[in-house]
């Protein structure tokens, strides 16, 4: 390799590494400007932005949805899944709307609803449909240590039944 290429690369790296360390402490040198304009894209396209808080005490937890199905002749259980990693992101935006402090129990009951009609929709033989939101609690280090170990919390609760058609409707 070239001396010029040697000195571009050793550049980019150098540039890189400001990126990530800019990002760890969350800096947007020159913020106003053309160059911090670029600089923000360029981290976000390129991750440097991440400054690792997903490991901070404050970050929500892992959240799923299960339903039980209640069929003529058998009770499943099924996880809310669609496929697509776009789809999966859209229903996590879904699920984190249960978690968040200023929902109320309303928006939480007719999310609850639209998610149990699309199980009588997939299910039309069904009775009833319970539907679950669980959080993955991670035990602090401390508390791993005394042997606590994650476990999933099951923290809202609902069951509809059909009501004409896939109408969901609470019990």
């Amino acid at each position: 390799m070239g001396r010029a290429k040697k000195a571009a690369v050793g550049l980019l790296l150098a540039g890189h590494g400001a990126m990530v360390i800019a990002g760890v402490f969350q800096v947007v040198p020159f913020r106003d400007r053309a160059f911090g304009q670029l600089f923000t894209t360029l981290s976000i396209v390129t991750g440097t932005q991440t400054n690792f808080s997903f490991f901070a005490p404050g970050v929500g937890s892992q959240l799923k949805v299960t339903f039980r199905v209640h069929l003529p002749l058998e009770t499943k259980e099924e996880v809310f899944a669609i496929g697509t990693r776009e789809a999966e992101l859209r229903i996590g935006n879904m699920i984190d709307t249960f978690w968040g402090r200023r929902v109320n129990e309303e928006v939480k009951q007719s999310v609850a609803a639209s998610w149990a009609a699309k199980v009588f929709g997939d299910h039309p033989d069904a009775k009833a449909v319970e539907v679950f939101v669980d959080a993955f609690e991670l035990p602090s280090m401390v508390e791993y240590k005394d042997g606590k170990l994650p476990r999933w919390d099951r923290f809202y609760t609902a069951t509809f039944k059909k009501a004409g058609g896939d109408v969901a409707i609470p019990l």
